[in-house]
């Protein structure tokens, strides 16, 4: 990144250029992202993207052609012919990502990360990692992994606070099932509450127990109570 640094690119014009590289397919090295889908990923109006693939374009750090209407894009990095490493001078050329593995000029935004999580967070993904260091990012998209994802109806929003509030990567043991009568009759309660379709659950379970037995006593309890603890009622 020192080198679009040094060359006067803009900020918001270097998280293009790494979010173009990311999205490149391995195929071909090639980019299809429009600009309004670049910038919903990075959170940049698309006109912001506009401006940056043109300054990335006239300094010669992405080309961009069109086939059949559609355009393709592809970003270039500068290496310096006939130095050995760390030297001055030599001649500049541009040459493609793929010779020239743009990999190595991104590595503070790179993060091994399963390619769900890629397609899932866009450009979010890099920005999370900035703010945050590679290991929180990876402790929190492991907590993701956990969860009930059906459950959740913002996933970026999840993951953001797993994040940043260090959601545990392994899921929690369990607690023992009390034995005290109070407890389970907790359970219970705190079950039946929920909604009157479990209140009649329970319900049914103390009727039905009265019923075969012509009496209620705290084995009902016990037996309703670890029923609920695990999770078969």
């Amino acid at each position: 990144m020192r080198d679009l640094q040094a060359d006067g690119v803009s900020a918001s014009a270097q998280r293009v250029y790494i979010a173009i590289s990311d999205r490149q397919t391995k195929e071909l090295g090639e980019c299809f992202r429009s600009n309004a889908g670049l910038g919903e990923e990075l959170g940049l109006h698309k006109n912001t993207v506009s401006r940056a693939i043109a300054q990335l374009k006239a300094k010669k750090y992405l080309s961009v052609w069109y086939i059949n209407g559609g355009r393709r894009m592809r970003v270039l990095t500068l290496v310096r012919r006939g130095v050995s490493s760390g030297s001055e001078g030599g001649k500049p050329q541009r040459v493609p990502d793929k010779e020239n593995n743009i990999k190595k000029t991104t590595q503070q935004f790179e993060c091994v990360f399963l390619e769900s999580f890629r397609e899932l967070l866009g450009g979010q993904l890099d920005r999370l990692v900035s703010q945050n260091g590679k290991d929180a990012v990876r402790q929190g998209l492991q907590a993701w992994k956990l969860t009930d994802q059906s459950r959740v109806d913002n996933p970026i929003g999840w993951i953001t606070d797993a994040i940043k509030h260090r959601y545990p990567a392994r899921p929690a043991k369990p607690a023992k099932f009390s034995q005290s009568l109070i407890d389970q009759d907790n359970i219970i309660k705190e079950y039946a509450g929920k909604s009157p379709e479990n209140a009649k659950k329970v319900k049914a379970l103390y009727d039905d127990f009265e019923a075969k037995n012509g009496y209620t006593c705290s084995t009902i309890t016990t037996r309703i109570a670890h029923k609920i603890y695990k999770g078969k009622i």
